[in-house]
Formats: C-alpha cells, structure tokens, sequence
C-alpha cells in the first residue's frame, strides 16, 4: 500500500514539473471580454442598443471564424489563425471604444 501512494505520488510530482504547461484560453477571453465591454457601454448609456448590436454581431463572426477554425483543425489554432483572430479582436476592439465615445448616449435604465 506504501509503495502504491509513493509511486502514485511520484507520477503527480512528475506531471506537475515536465514543462507541459496549458496557457489560459486567450482567444475565448479576449471575446468574453469584449462583451463584458459592450454591455457595460450598453448599462451606462455610452452606448446605443443598435451599437451594441453591431458590436455584438462582429463578435459573433469572429466566434464563428474560430468556431470553424477549431473544427477544421480538429482542436487548437494554428499561429496564422491566431493573428488573423487576434487582428479581428483588435477591429472589435477599436470600434466598442468608437461606438462608446461617439457623443451618442442615451438615458441609462433605471433601477
């Protein structure tokens, strides 16, 4: 029984310390937060509804882009799909903060 927890507890210390590291999703943050920034436009009034739609629906194509990516190659980007993604995310980018310091606000919802 010793020996079993010893070599058991080997076999953890081993795979925790083989460099094999898994880096955090940055494509599917990246998106997440990028909506998290849409809405908070939308909640202030920064942003209008049509706006926020826009910018939703961009996000939606880049989601898909990656979606088919993903299937295509059976699992992860390869580097030429994550920059095109990340060129992409950068556009999206560019136009949350537009569409939100355009001087089109609208009343924020009551609470």
């Amino acid at each position: 029984m010793n020996g079993e927890q010893n070599a058991a507890s080997k076999q953890i210390y081993n795979e925790n310390h083989n460099a094999n590291t898994v880096k955090p999703n940055a494509v599917d943050n990246r998106e997440a937060n990028q909506q998290q920034r849409t809405a908070n436009g939308l909640r202030s009034g920064q942003m209008t509804s049509g706006e926020a739609a826009r910018t939703n629906q961009n996000q939606a194509k880049v989601a898909q882009q990656v979606h088919n990516d993903r299937t295509a190659n059976g699992g992860p980007l390869n580097a030429q799909q994550k920059k095109q993604v990340n060129n992409e995310q950068n556009k999206n980018s560019k136009q949350i903060h537009n569409e939100k310091h355009n001087n089109t606000a609208v009343k924020p919802p009551a609470k």
